[in-house]
C-alpha cells in the first residue's frame, strides 16, 4: 500500500472534505445536542454515499506512473 502522490495536499479533495465533515458530525453527534436535533435518523448512510460518489468524480489529472 502506498500513499497517493501529493498526499500532503489531500485536504483539497472533495472526498476528503466530505469524509472530514462526516467524521466531525459523527463525533459531535453524542456531545452537541444541536447536531442530534437537526440530523435525521440514519444520516450516516447518506454521508457514506456522498463519500463514495465523490470518489467517482475525477479529482485531478490522471497519473499514469502507477
Amino acid at each position: 500500500m502506498r500513499l497517493i502522490d501529493g498526499w500532503n495536499k489531500a485536504y483539497r479533495f472533495i472526498s476528503v472534505q466530505i469524509a472530514t465533515a462526516a467524521t466531525i458530525l459523527a463525533f459531535g453527534y453524542d456531545y452537541i445536542p444541536e447536531i442530534k436535533e437537526n440530523l435525521p435518523p440514519g444520516w450516516a448512510k447518506y454521508a457514506i454515499l456522498a463519500i463514495l460518489i465523490s470518489r467517482l468524480i475525477k479529482q485531478g489529472p490522471k497519473n499514469d506512473t502507477n
